[in-house]
């Protein structure tokens, strides 16, 4: 038996639309170890209650005990870290004295969502673009069309991903959207110096932040390491902007 450990909460929906409820465990054993302590779908309500009753039951069922859990990390969802009926504060409730933190990964994402001005207007008049051309089949033939003639291995805008993905293909295919595009904003957008400046700058500091969100998450050291090299990159995108 561990002497302590600690839990990260994670609930999200599946491809499926279920809500999962993901609860990894780490405690001390020879090395650091972190396993999946349990994953299960919430067939009703995803409310503090809930969750902190599918967690208790985990616990117990598997002969641990909540005055040895030291620490629980969780995202900011009202679910979790609600003060009335949250379920982190009635599981420090069961555990007696324990700390509550909030995932770095969450907060990264949360801190990137708060955009300048003018990167934000490049943002809007991407989405804008692609959300275009996904509700057009026309205009997704006219760009297959005219990729295939010039002989590029992929034609499709991507949708529901990374920021910086979605920016570096609409700038790949920038000259392929103004042939094909109607919409004479579009046009002027892709063809303006200064906004395609800004596309590929907002493109690549995306791509940054993204790497970093990615390797934060699971197992490995050195979080605090890629944290200064994120800062010194951000320094040095800021200084050339």
């Amino acid at each position: 038996m561990c002497e302590f450990f600690s839990l990260q909460l994670d609930e999200s929906t599946s491809v499926a639309g279920l809500a999962v409820l993901l609860v990894f465990v780490r405690y001390p054993f020879k090395m650091q170890t972190e396993e999946l302590l349990m994953s299960e779908v919430l067939e009703t309500y995803t409310t503090g209650d809930e969750i902190f009753k599918a967690i208790d039951q985990c616990i117990w069922k598997n002969d641990l005990e909540w005055s040895k859990c030291v620490d629980i990390c969780s995202n900011g969802a009202a679910a979790m870290v609600g003060k009335v009926k949250g379920a982190v504060p009635k599981m420090k409730h069961a555990a007696g004295h324990v700390n509550s933190s909030h995932c770095v990964t969450h907060r990264h994402s949360l801190a990137t969502r708060r955009l300048p001005q003018d990167l934000k207007v490049i943002l809007d008049g991407a989405v804008k673009m692609i959300n275009h051309v996904k509700s057009h089949p026309l205009q997704v033939y006219l760009l297959k069309f005219t990729t295939d003639d010039l002989g590029i291995d992929h034609f499709h805008l991507l949708l529901h991903t990374e920021v910086g993905k979605i920016l570096a293909r609409l700038f790949e295919l920038k000259d392929e959207l103004v042939v094909t595009f109607t919409v004479k904003l579009f046009i002027q957008q892709l063809t303006d110096v200064d906004w395609l400046l800004k596309l590929g700058y907002f493109s690549d500091l995306s791509e940054k932040l993204n790497e970093t969100t990615t390797s934060l998450q699971g197992k490995g050291g050195a979080q605090l390491e890629k944290i200064k090299a994120l800062q010194k990159i951000i320094t040095f995108f800021t200084s050339v902007c």
